[in-house]
């Protein structure tokens, strides 16, 4: 699902960005190893929290952190994708309905959910300077990630009275009152 391209992004945003911003990724499979060495190998683990698999009531509190969503898919390393077979993009829905402006991958499915500067940006696949561009002009502008959490449909808004970004409070790493930007949640399983 991309989380070896977000981990070479989280570098490239590392460089760019001068405070201190953070990474959320959120799952476990089995490349979660190999997703944990290469941060480690980029020497950014530190700025990289991986708590595993967390449960579905859980979410919105990670979720309710982070200033974007990042869903750096990977059609290419998954053979049903060859065939035409397309998945549900359950992360982009969970991150709109947080208000969250969404950075993906750029392809047609994706286009319909996410249109181009509206409730986010498209990359191209497996490109993690192009990833962390588009995260990094997110975190450089809050105005443009405002307007586009702003457009997110309404059938992914959260519904009145529900946890929704702008009231959740969690004791998990960072706080929201931290000086520390989350910059993107992720959920994912990883895989080879």
């Amino acid at each position: 699902h991309g989380a070896d391209v977000l981990i070479r992004a989280a570098r490239y945003v590392l460089s760019a960005v001068q405070d201190d911003v953070r990474f959320v990724l959120i799952g476990e499979g089995p490349a979660l190893s190999e997703v944990k060495q290469l941060a480690r190998r980029l020497r950014i683990s530190q700025h990289i929290f991986m708590p595993g698999a967390v449960s579905y009531h859980e979410m919105p509190h990670y979720l309710a952190l982070g200033a974007l969503g990042v869903a750096p898919y990977q059609p290419s390393r998954l053979p049903q994708m060859q065939l035409g077979f397309f998945w549900s993009p359950l992360k982009i829905f969970e991150y709109m309905a947080m208000a969250l402006p969404v950075v993906t991958l750029d392809v047609e499915p994706l286009r319909k959910i996410v249109r181009p500067g509206q409730e986010g940006l498209l990359v191209a696949e497996n490109d993690a300077d192009a990833l962390g561009d588009a995260i990094v002009s997110l975190l450089q502008d809050p105005e443009r990630s405002k307007a586009m959490e702003a457009t997110a449909p309404a059938v992914y808004r959260p519904i009145p009275g529900r946890l929704c970004r702008s009231s959740a409070s969690s004791g998990s790493w960072p706080s929201k009152s931290s000086t520390t930007r989350l910059a993107a949640a992720w959920r994912f399983r990883a895989r080879e």
